[in-house]
């Protein structure tokens, strides 16, 4: 498939697989960037997968733990190829989940990471629900995406 895109089809831009997890690492370095995912403390549903009705988020901080899932993206690295993140989360109804985009960050920094998103912005429709709506929508998310309505109590001068 790669082939077929950059030879026949002449694509331009970079080509990445699925995840690192799902596939080899070898295979992946076949490709032009190498992609990971993780979450902390993801969804359990004891019962049926994604049921509604039953399911669990453990309530603990990453902090207190030996790296949580970021050293396992950084295994996940392919050498000589970029580092991408493209799924990156920590679930509500967790109280400690305004750590995860402030860690994941400083290790994306620390490490030379090339790219890292956060998982999901919004998944429904309701753009002002004034509430955390889903698992891992940050749209509407008190503590991951906050709406200023009066400037920091600081500020920045560019020399």
């Amino acid at each position: 498939m790669q082939r077929y895109l950059k030879e026949d089809l002449k694509v331009c831009g970079v080509v990445m697989g699925t995840i690192v997890g799902c596939s080899t690492p070898n295979l992946m370095a076949r490709l032009d960037a190498v992609d990971t995912h993780a979450y902390w403390q993801h969804p359990h549903f004891p019962g049926r997968q994604w049921d509604m009705d039953n399911w669990t988020v453990a309530n603990r901080t990453m902090v207190n733990e030996a790296g949580g899932t970021l050293p396992g993206l950084a295994l996940r690295r392919v050498l000589g190829k970029p580092h991408c993140v493209t799924e990156y989360n920590h679930p509500a109804p967790n109280t400690f989940g305004s750590e995860g985009f402030l860690l994941l960050a400083a290790y994306g920094a620390l490490q030379d990471w090339d790219a890292i998103y956060a998982f999901a912005y919004a998944q429904g429709d309701d753009w002002d629900a004034r509430r955390a709506q889903g698992f891992f929508d940050i749209a509407q998310h008190p503590a991951k995406m906050r709406r200023c309505r009066r400037p920091l109590p600081f500020s920045c001068a560019v020399m």
